[in-house]
């Protein structure tokens, strides 16, 4: 078993795939729709990011979102 294998469905907020050559996807979501930024998927990004950067198998990262925007703040405060 490989790394990718032992965190790939570890982060609730983030659907990964790779490649066979090493480009990993990531699509940051809150329930398949746009991600809502809070404290709690601020600590798991800090934590995906780490896992992801420990990973010498990945090569590249591409870095994307679901649903029609990229990112929504939990209160409509205009972030």
């Amino acid at each position: 078993m490989n790394r990718f294998t032992n965190y790939r469905d570890a982060f609730p907020n983030a659907r990964l795939n790779r490649s066979e050559n090493g480009v990993l996807e990531v699509v940051l979501h809150t329930e398949g729709g746009p991600l809502i930024f809070n404290g709690h998927t601020h600590e798991q990004f800090v934590d995906l990011f780490h896992v992801i950067g420990d990973d010498r198998d990945n090569r590249v990262i591409i870095l994307t979102g679901s649903g029609n925007s990229f990112m929504e703040s939990l209160a409509n405060d205009g972030i």
